[in-house]
């Protein structure tokens, strides 16, 4: 018999042991490494970082959980819908790197930085998914209603980000970066539980930071992205939350 339970109290044990080494990693990225954040060097040490993130989640889901109560579960394809907007957004962001490549050109050590951030990337768009639109948002679930609990999924995704400060960032653009995280959390939660799989979520987590990360490699400005994607987020988030209001906290766990 399977006795493991993943309830609140452990989703808030793993989110603080996760946001604890997160912040280690980038205080040594910056002040023992000496990158800066959001430079695309960095990930020389936030490889290593991302892979410590990556056990985290594991243990936990396998320690007190399974992969499909934490989100992994069959997915409800029709529903897909809801990020393709961001995701061609992604898409176009990437092309444009592709075309600026092509006219510029890599060395092969630009080359091996690209391949290192996109491995990277990956596990970034795989351990925060499962930890904070799965881990967080099905723990809080055990013991909280499901407004409560996407709201608790998307402050502490945007949360994890306030210790950027560490790696570098300025107060002004963590700040800001705590209500662009906060918004996309917001954004992520309820497709989380309507997809019933964090799959197309970790593969659009990969595009949209792989993008963003690598564009300043070839001087593509990704402002304009920014502006367009954010507006988005909102709109289809405030929709998504209207819609949950349908949605119940049994109906969720029945589906999972």
């Amino acid at each position: 018999m399977n006795e493991k339970k993943l309830t609140f109290k452990i989703a808030i044990a793993a989110i603080t042991i996760y946001i604890s080494a997160m912040g280690i990693g980038m205080y040594l990225m910056h002040n023992v490494f000496e990158y800066g954040y959001s430079e695309p060097e960095m990930v020389h040490v936030m490889f290593w970082v991302e892979i410590i993130l990556s056990l985290i989640v594991i243990v936990t889901v396998v320690k007190f959980s399974s992969w499909k109560d934490v989100g992994f579960g069959e997915m409800v394809p029709r529903h897909i819908l809801w990020i393709i907007p961001g995701a061609l957004l992604a898409i176009i962001l990437l092309g444009m790197v592709i075309i600026a490549i092509n006219k510029q050109g890599l060395s092969s050590s630009e080359w091996l930085l690209f391949l290192l951030v996109g491995v990277t990337i990956l596990m970034v768009g795989f351990s925060e998914e499962t930890m904070f639109r799965g881990i967080a948002l099905r723990g809080a679930l055990t013991s909280n209603g499901l407004f409560v609990s996407m709201l608790f999924s998307a402050i502490t995704f945007s949360l994890l980000h306030s210790v950027n400060i560490l790696g570098g960032a300025g107060v002004g653009g963590m700040l800001f970066q705590l209500v662009l995280t906060f918004i996309f959390g917001f954004f992520m939660a309820p497709i989380a539980l309507k997809l019933q799989s964090l799959i197309p979520l970790i593969i659009f987590h990969f595009l949209w930071d792989f993008s963003l990360l690598v564009a300043p490699m070839v001087s593509v400005d990704t402002t304009f992205m920014m502006l367009i994607f954010t507006p988005i987020e909102v709109v289809l988030g405030i929709i998504l939350w209207i819609s949950m209001r349908k949605e119940s906290v049994d109906s969720v766990k029945i589906a999972v």
